[in-house]
């Protein structure tokens, strides 16, 4: 079967789903080889080096990787999923800004940004006509 991208990293900002995750994740000890939670940047830097499938990160720690998929991993391919980009914090923007910009390097990155609440239109207007897809409930 192939796959589409090498690891799916999910971005939060908001600690307590972090912690909720964990939690979930570590109640199940035979997704440890697919999963993995990262208590710090150095968690997150070594399960995208040994190929975690899924990384879940706050969005304070994710920064310290950008560079890394622009360039020392630019050999694996990821889909970043932003999880509650309406949160409008320095974070979020610096983030979004960054993605930005290395979506014009990596055209083959993938990028879902989800919130409640934002302009849809002109989230898709900064990231160049993106496609827009709404869920209900």
């Amino acid at each position: 079967m192939e796959h589409d991208v090498d690891t799916i990293v999910v971005v939060t900002d908001r600690v307590v789903l972090d912690d909720q995750l964990k939690a979930t994740v570590k109640q199940f000890s035979q997704v440890s080889a697919t999963v993995g939670t990262a208590e710090s940047s150095g968690d997150l830097r070594k399960f995208l080096d040994d190929g975690k499938k899924i990384v879940i990160s706050t969005i304070q720690k994710f920064p310290f990787v950008l560079d890394e998929i622009q360039h020392a991993l630019k050999d694996r391919s990821f889909a970043i999923i932003i999880d509650e980009a309406h949160e409008r914090s320095l974070n979020i923007d610096f983030l979004l800004g960054y993605v930005k910009q290395l979506l014009a390097k990596r055209s083959d990155l993938k990028v879902v940004i989800t919130s409640a609440t934002i302009d849809p239109q002109r989230f898709s207007r900064h990231f160049n006509g993106a496609p827009i897809i709404e869920v209900s409930g």
